[in-house]
């Protein structure tokens, strides 16, 4: 029979984590917590912590709940600093958007068709060479 205290048991481990699950469902872990308790050959409990933080796109560190988004274009995450789309309402971030007359488009909603390009000039040259 061996002794447990010159082989120590491999001890207990708690997680807890923060999952966030997105429109497509997949889980995608924010953060997480893991506590490790072991028995030394000593006799002695020893508890090590480990807490994992994420870094959102922006460089911000997740030490917090907060409400993190996906980009809809290009599907980075997580983004605290969300630009939200006039045609669609989708949030983007900073580098999916374009500013098409004063406001904020997504990338997916800036390509316009080159007929309807040209379309909405003619329409946009007729308002300005119509009567006042």
């Amino acid at each position: 029979m061996d002794n447990p205290y010159q082989n120590p048991p491999p001890g207990q481990v708690y997680v807890q984590r923060t999952v966030m699950i997105d429109p497509t469902g997949a889980p995608v872990t924010l953060s997480a917590l893991t506590e490790r308790t072991v028995l030394t050959p000593d006799g002695q409990r020893v508890t090590e912590v480990t807490t994992t933080l994420p870094q959102t796109a922006e460089g911000v560190l997740l030490n917090e709940l907060r409400t993190v988004y996906r980009c809809a274009a290009c599907g980075i995450l997580p983004l605290l600093r969300v630009m939200r789309c006039v045609g669609c309402g989708r949030a983007t971030c900073a580098t999916c958007t374009t500013l098409i007359e004063g406001e904020t488009v997504c990338r997916l909603c800036a390509e316009v068709p080159l007929l309807q390009q040209l379309i909405n000039f003619v329409l946009r040259s007729l308002t300005w060479l119509r009567p006042r």
